[in-house]
C-alpha cells in the first residue's frame, strides 16, 4: 500500500512538473522571430517563425514556418533546397528538371529593407532575431515581395506593460439643496409669505408661553388677531353670567388646540343653555298646579 502511495505522489509530482516545464518552453517561444516568405505560381505567402536559441539555419526556418521541403546537398556549400510545397523538383534533379527555373534564396539580415541573393544553401546560413528570409520558383532575377518582421509576425509587444489607471471612485450624490423653493428641511417649521396686496394672514406670535391672555369680547370674538389665531382668548355665552377663560399651553397655541377647545365649550353651551332653560320651565308649571299651602 505505501509503495503505491509513493508511486502515486512521484507520477502526480512529474506530471505537475512537465506542466511546468511546458508553461516555460511557450513563455520562451517569443524571444526571437523571424519572418520567411515563399513565392511561387499561386501566390505569396508571408510566415512568422518564433525560436529560443540565438539562431537557426534557413532550412529550419523554412520547416519551422510549415513548408514541406525537398532538399539536396552540394558539399561546403551547404544543401540546396529543390521542393517547396510540392513545388520544384525532386533531390535527384534538384536545378534541372525544369530548368532555367528554379528556387532562388534571398536574405535581408536584420530588416535591412533590401534583399541580397545567398551564395550558401540554406543549411548553411544562419538566421537571427529580426531576419527576413525570402524565396521564389522563377528561371530570372525576380525577387520576392519584401515584407518586415513587424508586418508578418506584428509588432512587439512593449518590455514594460502599461497598468491602467484606475478609474476615479464615483462622486457622493449630492444632497437635495434645503433652501429651494418650496423645500422645508426637517425639523424647520415652515414659513408662509404674503404676497402685496394680498389680504392679511395672522402671524402667530414670537414666543407667548408664560404670557398672560387677554380676555375676549362678550360676543366671543377675540380682541387681538394673533390671539384668535394661537386659541388664548376667553368668551361669554349669551344670556349667561357665566364666563369661561380658557389658557391654552404654548404647544396647544401652536398646533391649534385652543380654537378646538374654544369652539367644544361654545358647543356644550349652547347645549347646555336651552337644557338648563327646559328645567326651570317645568319646574314654574309644577310649581303653578301643585301650589304649596301657606
Amino acid at each position: 500500500m505505501m509503495r503505491a502511495a509513493a508511486l502515486s505522489a512521484l507520477v502526480v509530482c512529474a506530471a505537475v512538473a512537465g506542466l511546468f516545464a511546458q508553461a516555460d518552453q511557450v513563455e520562451a517561444v517569443g524571444a526571437n522571430r523571424a519572418a520567411v516568405i515563399v513565392t511561387t505560381q499561386g501566390g505569396t505567402v508571408a510566415r512568422c517563425v518564433r525560436f529560443t536559441t540565438s539562431s537557426i539555419s534557413g532550412v529550419d526556418a523554412l520547416r519551422a514556418a510549415g513548408f514541406e521541403l525537398v532538399t539536396a546537398g552540394f558539399g561546403g556549400l551547404g544543401a540546396g533546397v529543390c521542393s517547396i510545397g510540392g513545388e520544384g523538383c525532386p533531390a535527384a534533379s534538384c536545378f534541372t528538371c525544369q530548368a532555367p527555373k528554379s528556387w532562388k534564396y534571398y536574405r535581408a539580415p536584420g530588416g535591412s529593407g533590401s534583399w541580397s541573393y545567398s551564395e550558401l544553401g540554406a543549411s548553411a546560413t544562419t538566421v537571427a532575431d529580426g531576419d527576413v528570409e525570402g524565396w521564389i520558383f522563377t528561371s530570372g532575377d525576380q525577387k520576392p515581395g519584401l515584407q518586415s518582421v513587424d508586418e508578418v509576425c506584428g509588432p512587439e509587444p512593449s518590455s514594460t506593460s502599461s497598468v491602467p489607471a484606475a478609474a476615479p471612485a464615483p462622486l457622493p450624490a449630492e444632497p437635495p439643496a434645503s433652501n429651494q423653493e418650496g423645500d422645508t428641511p426637517v425639523g424647520v417649521a415652515g414659513t408662509t409669505e404674503v404676497a402685496p396686496g394680498s389680504a392679511d394672514i395672522p402671524q402667530p406670535p414670537p414666543s407667548t408661553a408664560g404670557e398672560p391672555q387677554e380676555e375676549a369680547s362678550e360676543e366671543g370674538s377675540p380682541t387681538d388677531p394673533e390671539a384668535g389665531e394661537t386659541g388664548g382668548e376667553v368668551a361669554t355665552a349669551p344670556d349667561s353670567d357665566l364666563q369661561l377663560a380658557s389658557t391654552p399651553t404654548g404647544d396647544e397655541r401652536r398646533d391649534g388646540g385652543g380654537t378646538a377647545a374654544l369652539s367644544i365649550v361654545l358647543a356644550i353651551l349652547a347645549l347646555a343653555v336651552p337644557a338648563t332653560a327646559l328645567v326651570v320651565i317645568r319646574r314654574r308649571n309644577r310649581t303653578l298646579r301643585d301650589p304649596t299651602p301657606s
